[in-house]
């Protein structure tokens, strides 16, 4: 499958806190310091069987970039779908990893929250970044796709991009499902293929990929409006005109100041929105040999945070406006 159709997992790994033994018999195995019993606590920083592990940051290097969600301290989470990875960078310095991750997507982090898709899991795995535990699952097994995560700002729905299924799966924070967003199909409010999400407290923003639209729904998963249209060939070189409000392959939304911005991955294209879905304009240029760009945040101070998987690093772009014509 495309790997840029993919989504993210999540675990940890620490050192239990050790006591004192009996003398076992050589050969022996180790007694578990986990409890084994089901609700059992578990010790802080202990690896849960099948999940992922923090370590030590190690600085690797990004391999494919593929999702990010920026904490309000400033970290930057982004998934690597190809280290099968979770990594967080504070001011350019690395200071999360999260390894064994089964083809890791959507990322998203609220208080201490951090919540990852797995595509190979077909679930949202849900850690503790403060005793860098995994917590729980969110949907496991029912998620043909996890491809974004979003958190309401009060933290109470947990969005998820469900792109194969096309819909968007709501989620308690204790992992009771609520329901759905959308159903298949191409009228308002249903979805063909939704890549991305973003949350805000009166709104769910979807990118319907499949429809060449953006789709907005009230926070009672009731639709709210449907803007964009697709991008057809003028059989010549493309101009701002010629894209304005039109779409070729929906990749990412992010709400920023109350806009709504846009990410192409077809064309490279970041296209910026007023609440009621008029164009205002563009952020960032354009490239002659577009890079691929995965997703779009908002970033601290008015910027943008960009996964691009061409050059295998983060990028970051002023929403400063490019007048549309």
């Amino acid at each position: 499958m495309p790997l840029m159709r993919l989504i993210v997992a999540l675990a940890m790994l620490g050192a239990a806190p050790g006591c004192r033994e009996a003398p076992r018999p050589a050969g022996a195995p180790a007694p578990s310091r986990a409890p084994d019993w089901p609700g059992a606590p578990r010790p802080v920083g202990a690896p849960t069987p099948d999940r992922g592990r923090f370590v030590a940051p190690t600085g690797a290097s990004l391999q494919y970039p593929t999702r990010a969600a920026v904490a309000p301290d400033g970290t930057v989470y982004v998934s690597d779908a190809r280290a099968n990875a979770v990594y967080g960078y504070l001011a350019g310095r690395a200071t999360v990893e999260l390894q064994d991750v089964p083809q890791p997507l959507g990322v998203a982090v609220h208080g201490t929250r951090l919540y990852v898709g797995s595509q190979e899991r077909r679930g949202v795995e849900v850690y503790d970044l403060g005793t860098r535990v995994y917590v729980q699952d969110l949907g496991a097994g029912d998620l043909a796709m996890p491809n974004a995560i979003a958190v309401a700002p009060d933290g109470s729905e947990v969005y998820v991009a469900d792109s194969r299924r096309d819909r968007v799966a709501v989620y308690a924070p204790d992992g009771r499902q609520l329901g759905t967003i959308g159903e298949p199909g191409e009228g308002p409010g249903q979805l063909r293929f939704p890549t991305a999400v973003a949350a805000d407290a009166a709104r769910i923003v979807v990118a319907d990929q499949g429809n060449h639209r953006v789709q907005v729904f009230r926070r009672d998963r009731r639709h709210g409006l449907s803007f964009g249209a697709e991008l057809t060939d003028p059989g010549r070189p493309l101009t701002d005109a010629d894209v304005r409000g039109r779409f070729t392959r929906l990749q990412g939304v992010a709400l920023a100041g109350g806009r709504i911005v846009v990410l192409d991955a077809a064309e490279a294209l970041l296209q910026v929105f007023d609440g009621q879905g008029a164009h205002q304009g563009f952020a960032g240029g354009r490239a002659l040999d577009p890079p691929l760009w995965l997703d779009v945040q908002a970033g601290p101070g008015g910027t943008l945070i960009l996964t691009d998987a061409t050059a295998r690093r983060l990028v970051t772009t002023s929403l400063e406006l490019r007048p549309a014509p």
